[in-house]
């Protein structure tokens, strides 16, 4: 059985140390060029919506699913075509739903009755007036459907 000599080994990688650092900076060089260069930016922008019932009797227990299931149908409400496409015609953007689907992702913080809507593009101005317009446009559809 052969025995591995630590010092041979060391010996070994240092006559082969000028291979791996060419190698080394060779990866560092191409994912540095990758993410400087070749990755676009992305931008998020995130509105804050606080639902809440006008319910006074808020702290019954049935009042307590009643509002996750009201905040359940809130974030379903966000992403429906009644109020993307009043978006769309708004800033007049040339996507299709789905298209805008994947851009948005709406949110509920647990045990509150907070909605986080945010959305994400390659271009930080647009992200912001579409994310507002979102806002808006739910908090409008809201109040038509309650």
């Amino acid at each position: 059985m052969d025995e591995i000599n630590l010092g041979e080994m060391f010996a070994y990688f240092k006559a082969k140390l000028h291979i791996l650092l060419i190698i080394f900076a060779l990866i560092f060089g191409l994912g540095s060029f990758y993410v400087f260069f070749m990755q676009k930016p992305k931008y998020e922008a995130t509105a804050t919506v606080i639902v809440s019932s006008d319910k006074s009797n808020a702290n019954l227990p049935g009042e307590v699913a009643t509002n996750k299931n009201l905040i359940d149908t809130y974030t379903q409400v966000v992403k429906s075509h009644r109020v993307l496409d009043k978006v769309k015609n708004d800033i007049n953007i040339e996507k299709s739903f789905d298209e805008m689907l994947k851009m948005i992702e709406v949110s509920a913080i647990k045990g509150t009755e907070i909605i986080n809507i945010t959305t994400t593009d390659r271009d930080a101005e647009f992200a912001t007036k579409m994310t507002n317009k979102i806002a808006d446009h739910f908090v409008k559809e809201i109040a038509k459907i309650y």
